[in-house]
């Protein structure tokens, strides 16, 4: 009798293991299946517009790429409030210009608009602030459509006026086939907590930006000044126009040294000058 019920809670026990192996495969063949429609669903809306730009003679999209959890530059395919979708491509030259980010709700979209646009916003200030030397910021990057739950963002600075808005028109009328069914939304409360985060987020990015910009320009107002006071040092020719040409490249609005350094560069092309002509 007790070697009947130890056979049965066995079999129990290979069919429980069992029963879990199987489900967790069906579950894990389910993600897979919908990260590969959801990826699909981002290439065929690439490959939709470069359909509707190609009847006006204009193809301009080129080398489509799907990105997976693995690939994806900012590392945000498939997490909370993120795109579950996201492929980048080319114009037909073959530069990098823009991307198609899918989500699954109306509120995960609109809090990564939310995202791009103060980071653009942010990054303005800064450029405004520091001009040539806040190039490198986050100012290329701009949202320029967003239809149900895709967004298009677009490098608009090497884009013209006109093919940004061949891009917007094609996007908008791919969309125009997809069918879009919304998650449960947010409520107010959450979505502005969200907000909230992305704030604080976006702040300390603007935050990290200046200091690395204020750290350049520390290291570059002491190169310059020890190459005016190598030329001071040593009065050679080679000396002389190595430190004027690192003032010459630095801007007054962010160096208030300039003019003490151009006083003391004429100082010592006049003494160059002068120990040229006492030795003729």
């Amino acid at each position: 009798m007790k070697d009947h019920k130890d056979t049965t809670l066995k079999r129990y026990k290979k069919t429980a293991i069992l029963g879990a192996v199987v489900l967790a495969a069906l579950v894990f063949t389910a993600v897979l299946f919908m990260l590969r429609t959801n990826n699909n669903k981002a290439k065929e809306i690439v490959e939709t517009m470069d359909l509707y730009m190609a009847q006006s003679e204009n193809s301009y999209i080129s080398d489509i790429a799907v990105y997976t959890k693995d690939t994806d530059p900012d590392s945000l395919l498939g997490k909370d409030n993120q795109y579950v979708a996201k492929a980048s491509f080319c114009d037909a030259d073959g530069e990098y210009i823009g991307v198609i980010e899918v989500f699954d709700s109306l509120d995960a979209l609109e809090l990564r608009k939310y995202y791009i646009e103060s980071v653009a916003q942010v990054s303005a200030q800064v450029y405004e602030k520091y001009g040539s030397y806040g190039q490198y910021s986050l100012m290329d990057r701009a949202v320029i459509a967003s239809e149900k739950n895709a967004l298009l963002i677009l490098y608009a600075s090497v884009l013209g006026e006109t093919a940004v808005d061949e891009y917007e028109n094609a996007f908008k009328q791919a969309m125009e086939e997809t069918s879009f069914k919304d998650k449960d939304s947010m409520t107010d409360e959450e979505l502005e907590e969200q907000k909230s985060k992305i704030r604080m987020q976006v702040e300390v990015i603007v935050t990290q930006i200046a200091t690395e910009l204020e750290e350049s320009l520390n290291e570059l107002r002491a190169e310059i000044e020890a190459s005016v006071s190598i030329a001071e040092e040593t009065l050679d020719a080679d000396d002389l126009a190595a430190a004027q040409e690192l003032v010459d490249n630095a801007h007054e609005d962010y160096f208030s040294e300039i003019k003490d350094w151009r006083a003391r560069l004429n100082m010592i092309g006049e003494k160059i000058e002068a120990r040229e002509k006492g030795g003729e």
